[in-house]
């Protein structure tokens, strides 16, 4: 049997990661789909990790936020990754000043939470006008 590479990733120095599972969550804040990656390192005391494909950046944040802390189930990674995606969202910002950040093998890719595309000084000149 072919091992398939895309299932494995290198989370730390000296053993590899396994994919362990992937969930979708629809229809967040604008975005049509989140995903989040399940990461198993056996060798770890806590051998899960999650891996959610955006990062927040709230309008009162300094730069994007996610959260990728081992844990102890699939569950608990999978809530922390949606936590670190969550945690500093609020229904009081207005989607023009919230953003996520998608991290992409050529860069980052930002949308507000209407699920629009909008380029980095797009969301500095936002920020600005936001927070004076």
């Amino acid at each position: 049997m072919m091992i398939s590479w895309d299932k494995i990733r290198k989370i730390d120095n000296y053993f590899p990661s396994f994919l362990a599972g992937e969930f979708k969550i629809d229809g967040y804040s604008g975005l049509t789909s989140i995903s989040i990656k399940i990461w198993e390192n056996p060798n770890l005391s806590k051998p899960y990790i999650g891996e959610c494909e955006y990062s927040f950046w709230g309008p009162k944040q300094t730069g994007s936020y996610s959260s990728m802390h081992p844990q102890d189930t699939i569950e608990d990674a999978f809530n922390d990754a949606l936590f670190g995606l969550t945690s500093f969202d609020s229904k009081d910002f207005p989607n023009e000043v919230v953003f996520f950040e998608k991290h992409t093998t050529n860069g980052s890719i930002y949308y507000d939470g209407n699920g629009e595309e909008v380029s980095f000084d797009e969301i500095m000149k936002r920020r600005e006008k936001y927070n004076k």
